[in-house]
C-alpha cells in the first residue's frame, strides 16, 4: 500500500494553465489523497474540448506532469 499527497497550489496552477490552451473547453481533477490500497483509484482526469486534437496533447500532457511533478507517493 501507500500514501498518497499532491501539491494542491500546483495542481490547481496546472489546471489554469492548461484552460488556456486552444480548443479547451474545462478541466476537472479528482486526487485520492491519503493512504491507499491496490486496487483503489488514484486519480480521475477529464479533458473537455472541442476536437480530439485538441484534447488528447492536453490530457497527455497534464496526466504526466501530475505524476512527476504534482503527486507524493510513499510506500507504507
Amino acid at each position: 500500500s501507500m500514501n498518497l499527497s499532491y501539491d494542491k497550489e500546483k495542481l490547481e496552477k496546472a489546471v489554469r494553465e492548461f484552460k488556456e490552451k486552444e480548443g479547451i473547453v474545462d478541466i476537472r481533477v479528482w486526487i485520492n489523497e491519503g493512504p491507499l490500497k491496490i486496487g483503489d483509484d488514484i486519480m480521475n482526469v477529464c479533458v473537455a474540448g472541442r476536437f480530439r486534437k485538441d484534447v488528447l496533447p492536453v490530457f497527455q500532457e497534464l496526466i504526466s506532469m501530475i505524476k512527476t511533478e504534482i503527486v507524493k507517493e510513499e510506500e507504507i
